[in-house]
């Protein structure tokens, strides 16, 4: 198509030339990076044609090594270049297959010479400046201009000489001005952080961090939990070389807090250990592993000063959250400040100068959840509010080391994931920095802020279906469940972020998914075809979707008007009405067979009848629940207080009387079986991270396995009204420490 009198595309106020590689927006130049030029020019090139995301992978980022969120983030970039909105939408998301570029693009043609003279002089520009996601030097980019075309013009020997002159000129301003500003080099500002010039590396690739990544303040150690066979340990692991030490052993137990020393001497963390309590406490150990001290007993988080001789510790109780300080040996205890009642430490480390404590704080006021960022003075509490109390939910704030801007995880306003973001307080500007359908633990940053670390943790799901799966047998044989586990089949591509799986009928199920940021309802044939969207993704985050006793209608949670709120639609998502307005968010609902009379969750379980009429069935806080087909009993997972643990009740839907209890948790979900005979729910047999899907006699006989998967696990699963199919999530939650640059520098 590229004649020599071709000269660029054009669709709405945009001209895009992939000759001299530009975009532009009514003649003024859009930033864009290389990967993203020739994602964009592919698209536009293959305009109308529904382009899968295979396809997309292998044409753009030919060659190397990328996963669909690569692809997503661009897609992303592209759209928010393009200032894409529902009047002109430039990128269509085709759900399940990839996208499709459908703004009308016209081709324009151009005087030759004109071409040429034009082309000479930007295509040097473009290719000394552009933003690139190759590894090559700035040197290399610039011999890639391509100069093959520069003999066809006439030579000037004065332009040449005049050229020559000011090179040298040049070269020598340049040495004199580096001489000069030397000393101000190493006091130069942190790089700028956004979607368009930041890189995301792997430093693990197991999937297997259990928890956030943090990074020692010169950059050249991270330091994670891992999970093993036999438990989790802590891992240490040299930037520069990639070398590993496993520095604890396994230990059944988390870690939830952990930092390296300032001068690299020691490890603290935090053990939480799950078969001796006596054990859980505050330690250090040496850099390298060696014997631990234990230096308090439990607490909740800290941070280390920036000259090591402070440590920041912080122990909740009942109603309270204490802060106070230690030295490096856990001696000379200070009080800082006692948080008042509702109040909630989401995050705490120092300010880059020693003298304040920054903490991510959450309140509840008349309901609201508000969060909002303090620097609290070590030395007399003294609070001053750097962000004030807003409903964005934050994590983790982090002071670069300027003090211009603060890093950051943020959950998405309409998807269950945190993404980084860089605030400046200064101007109250928000800025991006990933753009992906991954989700990011809290962030650390080195003392010079030109990197920063965290945990990534990403889902990789697909829909299974398999037909008449026996439940009826105590002791299956092995060989048996082997069979049937393997004759499920996969209906939709295993590289989404899918979650709760129900069925509308026989042969149709709805499922929730997010995508681009969003968590949206879908509906699919039980073939894998006509995928159809339910929702528009502006819900909130923990939709929860499920279908009615009847089947008419859909049952979802929603934020579109504040609190989280039950919702009612059809099948096709027309016809909302919203059934519950409680003062607290609700957690988790079902819809009865009358489609009106609602059961839902906010800490404990309530009945709404169609009245409105609402009664509380039981005083212990309750997570998961189940309803039976014939709408008598309810299962829930439930806490119970003489024991402290988790066990499974069946509830009376008559009275809320507890009828019996049964000794197992759920990981995710707990189900009637179609029959009602018994409580199905998905577990983790053994340390393999293979989860299988559990049958529960009510008539209390051992609970067994139906199903004998090898890999993967179980995120959701749903049985047909019919009782013929099982649905099931299947996939893999891949956890792995990252850091993220900015190529800006």
């Amino acid at each position: 198509m590229e004649g020599k009198d071709f000269c660029c595309y054009e669709f709405d106020e945009f001209r895009l030339d992939s000759r001299r590689r530009a975009l532009t927006k009514n003649g003024e130049k859009v930033p864009l990076s290389a990967r993203n030029f020739d994602l964009l020019l592919f698209m536009v090139e293959n305009g109308g044609r529904v382009l899968e995301h295979n396809e997309l992978l292998e044409k753009v980022w030919a060659g190397t090594f990328v996963e669909q969120a690569t692809l997503i983030k661009g897609v992303s970039i592209l759209r928010q270049l393009l200032e894409e909105k529902s009047s002109a939408e430039f990128i269509k998301t085709i759900p399940r297959r990839g996208y499709s570029f459908v703004s009308p693009v016209r081709v324009v043609r151009e005087d030759a010479e004109i071409l040429f003279l034009r082309e000479t002089e930007s295509e040097i520009i473009v290719e000394e400046y552009e933003e690139t996601d190759d590894s090559a030097a700035p040197e290399k980019a610039v011999e890639s201009a391509s100069f093959k075309e520069l003999p066809s013009a006439k030579p000037n020997k004065t332009n040449f000489v005049r050229t020559a002159i000011l090179g040298a000129v040049g070269i020598v301003a340049l040495f004199a001005g580096f001489f000069v500003l030397k000393p101000y080099f190493s006091k130069a500002a942190p790089p700028q952080f956004s979607v368009e010039n930041t890189r995301v590396t792997r430093m693990t690739s197991n999937g297997k961090v259990l928890g956030g990544t943090t990074v020692s303040p010169d950059g050249t150690y991270l330091l994670y939990p891992q999970g093993e066979n036999d438990g989790t340990s802590l891992w240490i692991r040299q930037t520069l070389t990639n070398a590993v030490n496993r520095i604890t052993p396994p230990v059944r137990g988390s870690f939830y807090g952990f930092r390296i020393a300032p001068d690299n001497t020691y490890v603290y963390y935090i053990l939480n250990h799950f078969d001796e309590p006596q054990k859980s406490g505050f330690y250090k150990i040496p850099l390298f592993g060696g014997e631990p001290q234990r230096l308090k007993e439990t607490v909740s988080t800290f941070a280390v000063s920036p000259d090591g001789k402070r440590i920041a510790l912080v122990r909740i109780g009942a109603e309270t959250v204490r802060i106070f300080t230690v030295n490096a040996e856990g001696e000379d205890e200070r009080d800082v400040l006692t948080l008042p009642a509702g109040s909630f430490l989401w995050g705490l480390s120092w300010t880059p100068d020693g003298t304040a404590l920054l903490c991510t704080i959450r309140k509840t006021v008349e309901g609201r959840q508000l969060f909002y960022i303090s620097e609290i003075s070590p030395e007399n509490g003294r609070e001053t509010v750097i962000l004030p109390p807003q409903e964005k939910i934050i994590f983790s704030a982090v002071w670069m080391p300027d003090k211009n801007a603060m890093m950051m995880t943020m959950r998405e306003a309409n998807a269950d994931i945190r993404q980084v973001w860089q605030y400046f307080p200064g101007s109250q500007e928000w800025r991006r920095v990933t753009n992906d359908d991954n989700s990011y633990h809290a962030v650390d940053v080195t003392r010079d802020g030109k990197t920063i670390v965290s945990t990534q943790l990403s889902r990789l799901a697909a829909i299974w279906i398999s037909d008449n799966i026996a439940i009826d047998r105590k002791k299956p044989e092995p060989k048996s469940l082997l069979k049937e586990s393997d004759n499920f089949r996969q209906i939709t591509a295993g590289v989404s972020n899918f979650d709760r799986i129900g069925w509308v009928s026989d042969e149709r199920l709805i499922y929730s998914a997010t995508e681009d940021g969003k968590e949206t309802i879908f509906s699919i044939g039980s073939d894998g075809a006509n995928s159809r969207q339910v929702t528009l993704g502006e819900d909130g985050i923990w939709t929860f979707p499920t279908v009615s006793g009847s089947g008419q209608s859909i049952c979802f949670l929603s934020a579109r008007t504040g609190a989280r709120q039950v919702w009612r639609i059809d099948p096709e998502g027309k016809n909302p009405v919203k059934l519950t307005d409680t003062s607290s968010p609700v957690t988790s609902a079902r819809i009865l067979r009358d489609n009106s009379t609602v059961i839902y969750t906010k800490t404990f379980l309530f009945k709404q009848t169609p009245d409105g009429q609402t009664t509380q069935l039981n005083d212990t806080p309750t997570s998961v629940f189940a309803i039976s087909p014939d709408e008598k009993l309810l299962a829930a997972e439930m806490l119970d207080k003489n024991t402290g643990k988790h066990n499974v009740g069946l509830i009376s839907l008559e009275d809320g009387k507890i009828i019996k209890t049964f000794n197992f948790r759920p990981m995710r979900q707990i189900a009637f079986t179609p029959d009602g005979k018994n409580l199905a729910f998905d577990s983790q047999r053994d340390v393999s991270g293979v989860s299988q899907i559990m049958i529960q006699p009510l008539s209390g006989e051992e609970f067994f396995p139906v199903t004998s998967f090898q890999t993967d696990e179980i995120f959701s699963f749903g049985w047909s009204p019919n009782g013929n199919r099982l649905a099931v999530i299947r996939g893999k939650q891949l956890n792995d420490a990252v850091v993220i640059k900015s190529n800006s520098r």
